[in-house]
C-alpha cells in the first residue's frame, strides 16, 4: 500500500517499521471512496462461497436421526393424530424440507417449533458471503440467536453479537439453529 502510493508514514517509534503508525494518502482516501460506494458492506471480512457451502453441508440437519419415541416424546404436549405422527418421523429423518398446510390455528408453527427443538443443536453463520466481487449479509440478529439463549429478544443498540469464546473464525458467529 505504501509502494501504491495509498498510506504514508506518519510517525515513528522505535528503529524498525513496527513502529510506524500510517495515514491515508489522497489517493488512499480516493480509493477507500471507490470501494465503500461500490459495496457499503462494513463489518467482519465475508467469507468465500466455497467455503460457506463445504460448512452449510458440515452443519447439515441429514446427521440428524429421530427415533418413534423421540417424536411421540417431543409431540405428547399437542393433540395429534397417528397418521401425522407416523408422517413426521420419516419427513425429519429424511433432512429435506417440509411443507405443513392446513387451516389457520391447526398447529403449524407448534410443529415447526417442536421439530426445530428436536433438531437441536447449533449452527455456525457467517457474517457475510463474498460472490463474484458482491457481498450478501447472511448473519441477522431478528434470527440467529444465541445458543445458549434461543428464546431472548431481539437485539437492540448493537447488542446482537455474542462471542462465547475466541477459539474460531471471528468471521462466524455461533447461532442456535434458526426456526
Amino acid at each position: 500500500m505504501q509502494q501504491r502510493r495509498f498510506v504514508e508514514v506518519k510517525s515513528t517509534v522505535g528503529a524498525s517499521r513496527a513502529g510506524y503508525t500510517f495515514d491515508l494518502t489522497q489517493m488512499g482516501r480516493d480509493r477507500a471512496r471507490d470501494a465503500v460506494t461500490a459495496n457499503m458492506y462494513v463489518g467482519p471480512a465475508p467469507v468465500p462461497l466455497r467455503q460457506y457451502i463445504y460448512w452449510v453441508g458440515r452443519q447439515s440437519i441429514q446427521q440428524v436421526h429421530v427415533t418413534r419415541r423421540d417424536v411421540e416424546a417431543a409431540f405428547g404436549p399437542l393433540v395429534l393424530n397417528q397418521d401425522t405422527l407416523d408422517e413426521v418421523g420419516p419427513a425429519i429423518n429424511s433432512g429435506r424440507s417440509m411443507f405443513l398446510h392446513g387451516e389457520s390455528g391447526n398447529g403449524k408453527t407448534s410443529i415447526a417449533e417442536i421439530i426445530a427443538r428436536m433438531l437441536g443443536g447449533s449452527i455456525w453463520v457467517p457474517y457475510a458471503v463474498e460472490i463474484d466481487g458482491q457481498i450478501i449479509v447472511i448473519y441477522d440478529p431478528l434470527y440467529h440467536r444465541s445458543p445458549h439463549d434461543a428464546t431472548r429478544p431481539a437485539a437492540v443498540d448493537g447488542d446482537d453479537l455474542w462471542l462465547p469464546d475466541t477459539d474460531h473464525d471471528l468471521r462466524w458467529v455461533k447461532s442456535a439453529r434458526p426456526v
